[in-house]
């Protein structure tokens, strides 16, 4: 008995160790090529899924709501851009704080004490950071702040490591800790420690993928219009502390669902990241100094087969690709270009509106259809412009573009509603950005 006894136990032990390591294995993916690459889902506000999520908005609401924080986001770009004219000490970055429709689910920790995060993706932001306990001034959050002291895997980052003076503003702490700030145009801000721990990246798959020295800031002191659904801000800006050069090295690509989709959209790092195949068109990215946002350059606007210039067409980097604002916004000039082409189109009258161009829809619906928009930029990139998209709903009966003038001195941007359903793709280093037609899910 006493040898049967024995004999069980060994088996126990091993058999145990087996299931161990295909949990292990469960936990993290290898990369076709062994090459570095990460997967993320991103939350669209309309996912159940999602923190924002509110059942009882319609889709109206959620347009209204689009409309409101494109506004609010494209206003903070401008006053960023007002900043570094006439800098302020610190000013760094623009409006983020719940201004986006997405949102990104991080794990951080040890193994064994996983802790959930939901972040802000933001390319206008050099450094991830979460709320962290000791909070000594934070904002409501519905999750629990992230503790570092039940993670075995999280370090602070000294104040002489080179990841700290990547930084914009630092300064030494307590135990020469590396502390970071930083500050945002709406008047948010946050403060803490440069930190490193494990994070666990959400790609709607089976496992976790596991990404250790995970550099982010821990952030102890927080302040802003945050709503309590969201911990923080990821970093897609290019620097060496964003998403990007930690996941993916150089390489990221990002495809969204339309507004009122349920589904979520996907984010991949790295040599996965690739937009392949005869239906790809390529652009130069223009870096401009102290901007984290990615610069691309618009040549014209295609309205119904009539090509559209403007006074600024094919000057380098005059207008910013971001996944962060839902409407696109286009100097006057080309606005009205634009806006008098659609009305030429089509045989209503337009309602009364200051900001938008806007249609009511007849009992019947409509016997016409919108004019077909085409974006062309700079290497002959030629973008369709989807009609779901660009024609949006933000009341029963009435039917809105969701392109708007840009509001006086502030970056011109191609928001998101003109390239959903579309693989975007850039490469840091070679500064392009790739684009083609895509059903997103078929990339998870």
């Amino acid at each position: 008995m006493g040898y049967l006894h024995k004999s069980l136990w060994i088996f126990l032990i091993l058999f145990i160790h087996h299931v161990s390591e295909l949990s292990a294995t469960s936990r993290r993916s290898t990369p076709a090529g062994g090459g570095r690459s990460a997967k993320f889902a991103l939350m669209s506000r309309s996912s159940p899924n999602s923190p924002f999520y509110n059942a009882s908005e319609t889709p109206y609401d959620r347009i209204q709501d689009a409309f409101r924080r494109s506004n609010l986001r494209q206003a903070g770009i401008r006053l960023m851009k007002e900043s570094m004219i006439s800098p302020a000490k610190d000013a760094q970055s623009s409006i983020t704080v719940d201004n986006t429709e997405y949102i990104m689910r991080m794990f951080i920790g040890d193994d064994n004490d996983r802790q959930v995060v939901f972040l802000i993706p933001d390319t206008g932001n050099f450094v991830t950071w979460t709320q962290c306990k000791p909070c000594h001034e934070c904002f409501h959050q519905y999750d629990p702040i992230f503790d570092p002291s039940r993670s075995k895997t999280f370090k602070t980052i000294p104040c002489t490591a080179p990841e700290c003076k990547s930084l914009v503003h630092y300064s030494c702490g307590h135990h020469d800790a590396c502390v970071y700030e930083v500050a945002y145009a709406d008047g948010s801000r946050s403060q803490g420690t440069l930190s490193v721990d494990t994070a666990y990246l959400d790609n709607k798959a089976q496992y976790l993928e596991a990404f250790p020295n995970f550099v982010f800031g821990c952030g102890h002191k927080n302040s802003g219009i945050f709503r309590g659904r969201s911990s923080g801000i990821a970093s897609l800006g290019d620097h060496p502390l964003s998403l990007i050069r930690q996941f993916g090295e150089n390489k990221f690509l990002y495809c969204l669902e339309n507004l009122n989709s349920p589904f979520d959209g996907i984010i991949i790092f790295g040599e996965r990241a690739e937009a392949t195949g005869p239906d790809v068109v390529t652009t130069p990215v223009v870096k401009k100094e102290g901007h984290h946002f990615y610069y691309i350059t618009l040549d014209a606007i295609t309205v119904g087969g009539q090509r559209l210039g403007f006074a600024d067409s094919g000057k380098e980097g005059n207008i910013i690709i971001d996944s962060g604002t839902t409407m696109t916004y286009l100097p006057r000039d080309l606005y009205n270009a634009v806006a008098a082409a659609v009305k030429a189109g089509i045989p209503d009258t337009p309602l009364q509106t200051t900001d938008k161009l806007c249609y009511k829809i007849p009992e019947g619906g409509v016997k016409w259809q919108f004019p077909e928009i085409k974006a062309s930029f700079k290497g002959g990139m030629d973008v369709l412009l989807p009609r779901a998209g660009i024609f949006v709903s933000p009341q029963p009966g009435v039917l809105c573009m969701s392109i708007l003038p840009n509001a006086g001195n502030t970056d011109n941007i191609f928001g998101y509603l003109s390239h959903f359903d579309h693989i975007i793709a850039l490469d840091l280093n070679a500064h392009t950005l790739r684009i083609k037609p895509e059903d997103c899910q078929t990339l998870f």
